[in-house]
């Protein structure tokens, strides 16, 4: 369920960027309210697509509250990610909920584009490993 995603793509941002009491706020806030949507959602299927994009794109937002913390002890490079992934995926879900650009032709790549991208902006920022490691670039060069 897209909850569990959103959920889980947040709780680095807290493990890395928050500690102490304010991490655990964080984290069972974003826990609870995500079960609570889920549970809601399964629920009323049926309910206003307004009202569940708003449930998706909030949540997601919940993650901003991990933002200084990141800006502080992972950089700005790290923090810039962190807030262009959450701005994609705004993007995203206004795209889809106007229906433009419609679906049905051929460039509705920019809706998919738009939320796909906000993907990897998101993991990099919480992101400990090098993705370019200059010594594994020289093996088996001469």
């Amino acid at each position: 369920m897209i909850f569990l995603l959103i959920a889980g793509t947040a709780t680095p941002a807290f493990l890395l960027a928050a500690s102490g009491t304010f991490r655990l706020a964080c984290l069972v806030i974003m826990w609870t309210l995500t079960v609570t949507a889920a549970a809601i959602r399964l629920a009323w299927m049926s309910a206003p697509e307004l009202a569940a994009g708003s449930t998706f794109v909030g949540l997601g937002w919940v993650a901003v509250l991990a933002l200084p913390g990141v800006w502080t002890r992972a950089g700005v490079a790290a923090g810039l990610l962190m807030l262009a992934g959450a701005l994609l995926y705004t993007a995203g879900a206004l795209c889809y909920h106007r229906r433009r650009p419609d679906p049905t032709r051929p460039c509705s790549a920019t809706t998919r584009s738009s939320t796909l991208t906000s993907a990897p902006p998101q993991r990099a920022s919480t992101s400990r490993s090098r993705y370019f490691s200059p010594a594994k670039a020289d093996i088996g060069r001469p």
